[in-house]
């Protein structure tokens, strides 16, 4: 059977990506931010990166506009692990003409053939590529890297989602670039893929504009891109900041995290060591840091 229809026939095993329960508790509420210890770190993070990228050799180091993360640290992990990226909200953009940032972009044969002129028309900032493109081109460990580099988001058709992960390597899922998977089967016109151009625009600009992804891994530390480093001012970094929090933490509490298992919340950069903004002490360690308070008198 030819591999195109074989993908054509395969049944989509997902719509948009997964958005995360909404509902915050009242002691999730009193994470508050300190905005002044956020702007101190953020500054400090910018001066470490800007001295690791000098002369450095490393691609995946070289970034441009490079992300600054928020990152979660708990003492006792979720008791549900999913892998595929989830979809969370900020209130400022990552990606977009203002950072000049490009998206890749994984679909069948069929749909680049029926839509190939709107492609061509939306080839800026996006790149598409049919499943067989990327399967044969970039093979090689150096076109996958260039890839990496060159891409922040990378998005598939949901019906070649599962079929993408031997393909894609342990390059992608290092770097926690899976690719996210989108349906666009209800945009479709009977008989054929083709889209009109107001649906197409509309589903690309709500997967990249005010939002970002998270992917859980094995914890116990979880990441998320929330802001960029050298781009951002002071208050979009804070507004992301607590967007991005109250996200992860709904979604973490939703796959079985117990709030009171939170010990730190903290932010870095690419390859930065990380600066706490929040720590929770267990009654035990608060119990040992009180013994050696007393000790010290």
């Amino acid at each position: 059977m030819d591999r195109t229809k074989k993908i054509q026939k395969e049944k989509p095993r997902t719509t948009q990506p997964t958005k995360p329960a909404t509902k915050i508790t009242e002691t999730q509420k009193k994470l508050n931010i300190d905005g002044q210890l956020l702007s101190k770190a953020t500054k400090h993070i910018a001066t470490l990166s800007k001295k690791q990228t000098t002369g450095t050799t490393d691609l995946l180091q070289m970034t441009k506009n490079p992300f600054l993360y928020l990152t979660v640290l708990v003492n006792e992990l979720p008791s549900k692990v999913h892998v595929k990226p989830v979809q969370l909200p900020l209130k400022h953009s990552l990606y977009g003409p203002d950072f000049n940032s490009r998206c890749f972009f994984i679909t069948t044969n069929a749909f680049k053939q029926d839509n190939k002129q709107l492609l061509r028309d939306l080839k800026n900032p996006w790149k598409f590529v049919s499943y067989d493109q990327f399967r044969n081109k970039y093979h090689e460990y150096k076109d996958r890297l260039s890839l990496l580099k060159e891409y922040d988001l990378f998005f598939c058709d949901a019906r070649i989602y599962s079929i993408l992960k031997k393909h894609c390597g342990v390059h992608f899922y290092r770097q926690k670039k899976y690719p996210c998977p989108v349906d666009f089967s209800t945009f479709m016109t009977h008989g054929n893929e083709q889209v009109s151009e107001k649906d197409l625009r509309n589903v690309l600009a709500g997967i990249v504009e005010k939002k970002t992804y998270f992917v859980q891994g094995n914890g116990p530390e979880y990441g998320v891109k929330m802001a960029r480093l050298e781009a951002f001012t002071d208050e979009q970094v804070l507004d992301n900041c607590k967007v991005a929090l109250k996200g992860v933490l709904a979604l973490l509490i939703e796959r079985g995290l117990k709030l009171g298992n939170l010990r730190r919340v903290s932010i870095k950069g690419e390859q930065t060591e990380s600066f706490p903004l929040f720590t929770h002490l267990t009654p035990a360690e608060k119990k040992i840091a009180m013994e050696v308070a007393s000790q010290s008198k």
